[in-house]
Parts: structure tokens; C-alpha cells; sequence
């Protein structure tokens, strides 16, 4: 994974490249992520979902999720959260 850049408001942009995934733990904060490029999948405590292009979904606390770019398509996104995320 590729952190692109860190902006103002607590924005992080990142990408994910064809067949890489990555696995965070959300602590103790909330997370949105809007799905800005691509299609891909979300998987939280063993339930997969496919996200794409135009999406947004919110973390909970205290959640382990991974993110997996699917596609040959670069898989992009923005996430907002007011501490760092714990990539595990």
C-alpha cells in the first residue's frame, strides 16, 4: 500500500494496486472512507463485500478490516480519521 498524501481536515488518500490488500485496525475512533477509483473488496469480521467507485462506508471502533484491490485497476481512496491507523 501507498500513502499518496496526507491533507488538511484529517484526509488521508492512498491506493491500492492489482492483487494487494491491506489490513488495519480502526482503534479507538471511528474511520469513512469514500471509494474515489476502481472496485475492490471490504472485508470486516469474516463478511466480504464489494465496494466501488463512488462509495463510502463507515468503520466502527475497535474493528480489524483489509482492503483488497481486485481488479488491474488501481483501487483508490480517501479515508478520514483524527489519529492514525494501525496497519497490522
Amino acid at each position: 500500500m501507498d500513502i499518496l498524501q496526507i491533507e488538511e481536515n484529517n484526509l488521508i488518500k492512498f491506493s491500492l494496486y492489482e492483487n494487494n490488500s491491506a489490513t488495519y485496525y480502526s482503534g479507538e475512533k471511528e474511520i469513512i472512507i469514500a471509494v474515489k477509483g476502481g472496485q475492490g473488496g471490504l472485508t470486516i469480521n469474516g463478511d466480504s463485500y464489494k465496494i466501488m467507485n463512488g462509495e463510502y462506508f463507515l468503520i466502527s471502533k475497535n474493528i480489524v478490516f483489509t482492503l483488497t484491490n481486485i481488479n488491474k485497476e488501481e483501487l483508490t481512496f480517501t479515508l478520514r480519521a483524527k489519529k492514525p491507523l494501525y496497519n497490522i
